[in-house]
C-alpha cells in the first residue's frame, strides 16, 4: 500500500515520517468503506443492505472521507512501524504534521507524521572525572535527635481529655476551600485527614490557626500565601478554608530506658544497645548519601561533556510520574490532586519541575549509555547471590524466593537494579575524588530529601 516513504531528522530527538499511498489504494479503501456501510446502515426508504453508494455519499460524504482517511493513515503506519529505525517512543502518539488534510480519490495521498525517538547520545568523558567529597561527622546532637524520634514513634496516642488542640497533638479534621460567596468548592473537600499539629503536613498549613480549638469546633480560616510559597498553586493567593476538628489526641512519650529499647526490638537488651544501633545506622546513612552525592556530581560532569537532545514527550512523561508521586505523598489520588489544583496550577507546577525532570532523565540516559559502552552485564550467579541475600532476610530458601520472584515477573527488575549498582561502582572507582567541605549530618540528609 505504501508507494513512497521518507524520514527526516528534526530537533529535540524528533522524526518526520512522510508516507505516500497510491491513488488506486486510496480509491480501493474508500470503496471498501462505502460497501461495508451499504450492507449495514439503515436509512428510511431503503432496505437494510441495499442503500445505494450515491445516497450514502450524499448524506455522509465528509464523514466517510474522514473515516477512510483515518483508516488509510492508521494502516499505513502499522505497515511501516516494524521497519522504522529509530522507533517511536511508546508513551507518545505520533502527531499529524499536515493541516487541512483531505481525501481525494483521484490523487495519491501524502501525509507526514512527527514522533519522538530515544535520544542519539554522544557520550562525554566518564573516566577520571574529578569531584570533591563532602566530609560529614556524626555529632552527639544527631544521635539524640534520632533517639527522640524513636521515643515519639513509640509513644501512645490517646484521646485528649480537654479536647483542646495544642502543638504536637494528633488531630483528625475535615477541610474545604470556600469561594468568595462562602460556598464550598467541592473538588477541594477532604474528610478525616489526620496529621500532627506543628508538622505543617497539610497543603494549606493551617496548624497555628487551629491551636486552641476544641473537638467538633468549626472555623473559617483566611490565609494569604507568599509569592514563593512551596506549593505553587497557592503562591501569591488568599484562601478561605473551613476546618472542622473531628478528633484530638495527644502523645504520651515513654521513658528513655531499657524498657524502651526492648520495645523497639528483641535484639536490644539495654538503652546503650539501642544507642549503638542508632550510631551505626547514622554511619550507614552518611556513607550511602555521600556516595549518592558523589555519583550525582560525576553524572553532572558527564552530562556537561555529552551531547543529546531530550524529546518533549519524555520530559512530559517524567513530570507526570513526579505528579503521581506527589499525590501519593499527600495521600491523594491523581484525580483528587487535579480537583484541588486544577489544570492551570498543574501546568505551572509542571513548568517549575521541568529542570529537575530534565536533570533526572539526563542522568539516567548517561548511566544507560555507560552501561552499553562498557558492556556491563549481570550474570545468573549474581542474580542468585542477590536472591540468596533476600531469602536469608526472609528466612526462606533460594528456590522458594526465586519461584516467587519469577511468578511475579520481578527477575528483570532485580537484574536492572544490579546493573545500576555495577555501573555506579564503575563510575565511582574510575573517578578522582578529593576531600571537600565539611557538612553536618542534618544538612546532608535535608539536602537529599
Amino acid at each position: 500500500m505504501i508507494a513512497n516513504k521518507s524520514l527526516e531528522k528534526l530537533e529535540k530527538s524528533s522524526m518526520k515520517l512522510t508516507l505516500t499511498v497510491g491513488k488506486d489504494d486510496v480509491k480501493r479503501a474508500y470503496d471498501s468503506l462505502i460497501s461495508r456501510y451499504s450492507k449495514s446502515v439503515q436509512i428510511p426508504g431503503f432496505r437494510k443492505g441495499h442503500v445505494p453508494a450515491a445516497v450514502l455519499e450524499t448524506k455522509f460524504g465528509d464523514g466517510l472521507k474522514a473515516e477512510a482517511l483515518h483508516d488509510l493513515m492508521d494502516k499505513s503506519l502499522q505497515e511501516v512501524l516494524e521497519t522504522l529505525e529509530p522507533k517511536p517512543l511508546n508513551f507518545a502518539a505520533p502527531k499529524l504534521a499536515d493541516e487541512d488534510l483531505k481525501l481525494d480519490m483521484t490523487k495519491d495521498l501524502t501525509f507526514s507524521l512527527i514522533y519522538d525517538v530515544f535520544p542519539e547520545v554522544k557520550l562525554g568523558t566518564f573516566k577520571g572525572v574529578e569531584i570533591e567529597e563532602v566530609q560529614v561527622e556524626i555529632s552527639k546532637k544527631d544521635e539524640e535527635r534520632e533517639l527522640k524520634l524513636i521515643q515519639e514513634q513509640n509513644s501512645m496516642v490517646m484521646d485528649k481529655a480537654s479536647g483542646k488542640v495544642a502543638d504536637a497533638d494528633v488531630v483528625t479534621v475535615d477541610f474545604v476551600e470556600l469561594d468568595e460567596a462562602g460556598n464550598e468548592i467541592a473538588s477541594t473537600k477532604r474528610q478525616d485527614f489526620t496529621f500532627t499539629v506543628g508538622t505543617e503536613y497539610n497543603v494549606y498549613k493551617f496548624d497555628k490557626e487551629i491551636i486552641g480549638l476544641v473537638k467538633d469546633a468549626e472555623k473559617v480560616i483566611s490565609k494569604s500565601y507568599p509569592a514563593d510559597y512551596e506549593h505553587k498553586e497557592l503562591a501569591g493567593t488568599k484562601k478561605s478554608i473551613k476546618v472542622k476538628i473531628k478528633t484530638v489526641k495527644e502523645k504520651k512519650l515513654p521513658n528513655l530506658d531499657d524498657d524502651l529499647a526492648q520495645d523497639v526490638s528483641d535484639e536490644f537488651k539495654t538503652l546503650d544497645d539501642l544507642k549503638k544501633s542508632i550510631k551505626d545506622r547514622l554511619s550507614t546513612t552518611v556513607k550511602e548519601k555521600v556516595k549518592q552525592k558523589n555519583l550525582d556530581a560525576i553524572l553532572d560532569k558527564v552530562v556537561a561533556t555529552s551531547t543529546f537532545d531530550l524529546p518533549e514527550s519524555m520530559i512530559a512523561a517524567e513530570m507526570e510520574h513526579m505528579w503521581d508521586n506527589l499525590a501519593q505523598q499527600n495521600r491523594m489520588t491523581g484525580e483528587q490532586m487535579n480537583g484541588i489544583f486544577g489544570p492551570e496550577t498543574k501546568a505551572k507546577m509542571m513548568e517549575a519541575w521541568k529542570s529537575g525532570a530534565e536533570k533526572s532523565l539526563r542522568h539516567r540516559i548517561v548511566l544507560d549509555s555507560v552501561l552499553e559502552q562498557e558492556k556491563i552485564e549481570v550474570t545468573d550467579a549474581e542474580v542468585d547471590a542477590e536472591l540468596t541475600s533476600a531469602a536469608e532476610k526472609r528466612k526462606t530458601t533460594l528456590e522458594e524466593i526465586k519461584k516467587s520472584y519469577e511468578s511475579a515477573g520481578l527477575i528483570p527488575y532485580v537484574k536492572s537494579d544490579l546493573k545500576d549498582k555495577k555501573v555506579t561502582e564503575f563510575l565511582l572507582s574510575n573517578a578522582k575524588i578529593k576531600k571537600g567541605k565539611k557538612m553536618e549530618y542534618k544538612e546532608l540528609v535535608d539536602l537529599q530529601e
